[in-house]
């Protein structure tokens, strides 16, 4: 089995789509009103009027959550879209699907609310409400809201040389292109986590460091010494290369670094030689990886 294949199993791609209300919409009653007012050319006049200022913040703060969770936990992949490793489906499914439950919640309420917002935006745009900016009905603004997670496997190239359309050199040239890329994602992926796994280690430097940081760890926030806990969790399924230094830099990590919050606010001396410790483990393996290996 050639890398692509395996990476076509070890790989998913990953995306997100909403769609909802909550916009700036344009006002081009305002924009003339504006240029006969001031005596401007009415091309060089542009206004918009905030749609729902407020009311849909708790909807949009859940997928708010949801960009920056899938973020941290894929990696750029072919074209425009985002790539993670199949053994985290289930986990990053769960995670995103208590987001779009809390979201569909508040979007159940802004339902509830509907009359109560719609008076309030006749009343606080004035003369500039449009009924029309609106959907018709609280069903209509119920399918106006969707939320979907895709995750789905790796492109085939293979599947190219299969299309009895094309010449036998448009199917070659079209395999050869997608396994270029799908390998340029991996390498991509094996980069990613490495930086991010030094910048993680470096920022526990930084903060064990210095005495008057926070260590921040509780479930309604999590710091960098929480989040290299996690992160280090991952790593073995994320070093898909099977990068030896990799594995390495895991190990020594675990070994040398108290990450147990607790131990370092209450035990005297162990965040000073927790920092030391963390900040001679990044000067080591920076020096080990080398740039290309890191640059981004």
């Amino acid at each position: 089995m050639s890398d692509n294949e395996n990476t076509t199993k070890a790989l998913l791609q990953v995306s997100f789509k909403v769609t909802g209300i909550g916009l700036n919409i344009r006002d081009e009653a305002m924009e003339a009103e504006l240029a006969r007012n001031h005596g401007m050319d009415a091309k060089r006049v542009r206004t918009t009027k905030k749609i729902l200022a407020g009311a849909v913040d708790p909807i949009n703060s859940e997928v708010g959550k949801i960009r920056r969770f899938l973020k941290l936990n894929s990696f750029e992949g072919i074209g425009g879209s985002r790539i993670m490793v199949a053994a985290e489906a289930d986990r990053i499914r769960r995670q995103v699907n208590q987001h779009i439950a809390v979201a569909v919640e508040a979007l159940g309420q802004l339902i509830a609310d509907w009359p109560t917002l719609i008076e309030k935006e006749r009343q606080e745009l004035n003369g500039r409400f449009d009924e029309n900016n609106y959907p018709k009905s609280t069903e209509a603004l119920r399918r106006a809201f969707s939320f979907e997670l895709e995750i789905v496997p790796m492109p085939d190239p293979g599947q190219f040389r299969l299309i009895q359309e094309l010449t036998e050199a448009e199917r070659e040239d079209m395999a050869q292109r997608l396994e270029v890329q799908i390998q340029a994602a991996r390498t991509n992926m094996e980069t990613e986590t490495i930086r991010r796994t030094l910048d993680l280690i470096k920022e526990v430097a930084d903060t064990l460091g210095d005495p008057d940081k926070p260590i921040v760890d509780s479930d309604g926030r999590k710091g960098c010494i929480p989040r290299l806990r996690e992160h280090l969790d991952r790593l073995t399924i994320l070093n898909i290369e099977n990068n030896p230094m990799l594995d390495q830099l895991r190990t020594e990590a675990i070994s040398a670094l108290d990450l147990n919050s607790e131990n370092l606010r209450t035990r005297s001396g162990r965040r000073s030689l927790t920092a030391l410790a963390a900040n001679n483990l990044h000067k080591k393996f920076e020096s080990g990886f080398g740039n290309r290996a890191i640059s981004a």
